[in-house]
C-alpha cells in the first residue's frame, strides 16, 4: 500500500472520529444517574451528576418516571440546582415488590440519556444505564483498529 493510500486512510478515520465526538464537545452529557426507592414512604430519590458551567443555560430539563412501563410522573425544569451533582425527590411513586421503576433524564443541550432502572425488592439500588456513556466511541475506535490491522501487518511484512 502506498504512502498516499495510508495518508488518505488515516485522514478518513481521523475525520470519522472527529465527526462522531463533535456533538459531545458542545454539550456535556449527564454522567451518572442513581436511583433509590423507599418503599415505606413511596419516595424515589434521583441523584444526577451533570457538570456544567452555567446551570441556568445548560441543565437537566426533564425527568420522566415510569413504573412497569407506565408513565407516573413527568417533570420539566428550566435550570438545575447546582453545577454538578444534585438530588431530585419524587413522592407518591407507588411500586410493589418486583415492579420496575425506569427513569429517563434529559439535558436541554445533549438530549435524553439512556433510561436507568431499578427493580423493587432488590434493595432499591440503581441499575446501570442500558448504554454506558462512551460505548459508541469505544466501538468506533476498536473497529478502526481492527480494520487497520491487516494493512499494518501487510506493511510490516515488506
Amino acid at each position: 500500500m502506498s504512502r498516499k493510500s495510508n495518508f488518505y486512510m488515516f485522514l478518513f478515520f481521523s475525520a470519522t472520529f472527529l465527526f462522531l465526538i463533535a456533538p459531545n464537545v458542545n454539550a456535556n452529557p449527564i454522567s451518572t444517574i442513581n436511583l433509590n426507592y423507599n418503599s415505606s414512604t413511596e419516595e424515589l430519590s434521583v441523584t444526577i451528576t451533570h457538570i456544567v458551567s452555567n446551570p441556568t443555560t445548560h441543565y437537566v430539563n426533564s425527568v420522566v418516571i415510569k413504573v412497569n412501563g407506565s408513565t407516573v410522573k413527568s417533570e420539566v425544569y428550566s435550570s438545575q440546582p447546582t453545577a454538578s451533582t444534585f438530588i431530585y425527590q419524587y413522592a407518591n411513586i407507588t411500586a410493589n415488590d418486583g415492579a420496575t421503576i425506569e427513569v429517563t433524564v434529559s439535558c436541554n443541550l445533549s438530549g435524553p440519556n439512556p433510561p436507568v432502572s431499578i427493580i423493587i425488592g432488590d434493595g432499591g439500588q440503581n441499575g446501570e444505564p442500558l448504554i454506558p456513556g462512551y460505548l459508541g466511541l469505544v466501538l468506533v475506535i476498536v473497529a478502526s483498529i481492527i480494520f487497520c490491522l491487516p494493512f499494518i501487518y501487510k506493511k510490516s511484512k515488506k
